[in-house]
């Protein structure tokens, strides 16, 4: 499972690179499909070179398609055991990683957790939810499904999902600049 996942990461960390080079290459008004440069991966110290050749709109395609082949996989009921806890919260957490907490497979998984007969599912899930770095991070389904959480029959996991909804709101204001304080002094001002 941690195999594939690292997997998964590192083809989308490819296209990211690719669709990067591409984008930077095009802004400079080179020709898109003959960048020229070498896309490279550095672990360890160490650098690899992954495409010595041009980098073209049909390889990066063909990235894409190859991680989202294996995202598809990982979201599928034969390959993951959603009861373990620990292979759910793996899963999440490179999900939320991914920015991949929207997608289809992983809207139809959230929903299957958050309503599982199984509490160690359900404590799972809200244990991963939990430790997004912001709301945005986990997009529509991962705030339904804390809010599902928070609404559930165990107070162990109710408590846990609304404190995680409260600190990721918290957290939101405060990037945003909507802290209680400035929005009084904004009111008092405005009169």
């Amino acid at each position: 499972m941690v195999d594939t996942l690292m997997a998964l990461e590192f083809a989308k960390n490819i296209h990211d690179m690719m669709v990067n080079r591409m984008y930077e290459l095009n802004k400079n008004s080179l020709p898109a499909n003959n960048l020229g440069h070498c896309i490279t991966h550095q672990k360890n110290k160490e650098t690899i070179d992954l495409f010595t050749m041009d980098v073209s709109t049909d390889q990066t395609a063909a990235i894409q398609e190859a991680y989202w082949t294996m995202q598809s996989a990982l979201s599928e009921d034969d390959g993951i055991d959603y009861t373990d806890p620990k292979e759910l919260e793996l899963l999440i957490t490179a999900l939320i990683d991914l920015d991949a907490m929207d997608g289809k497979q992983s809207v139809s998984l959230l929903a299957e957790c958050a309503s599982s007969p199984n509490v160690r599912t359900r404590q799972a899930l809200v244990n991963a939810l939990a430790k997004a770095p912001s709301t945005w991070a986990l997009g529509n389904a991962g705030m339904g499904a804390l809010q599902r959480l928070a609404e559930d029959s165990s107070p162990a996991i109710s408590a846990e999902a609304s404190r995680a909804i409260y600190e990721l709101n918290k957290q939101w204001e405060i990037e945003e600049g909507y802290t209680k304080g400035k929005k009084s002094s904004r009111e008092s001002d405005s009169e």
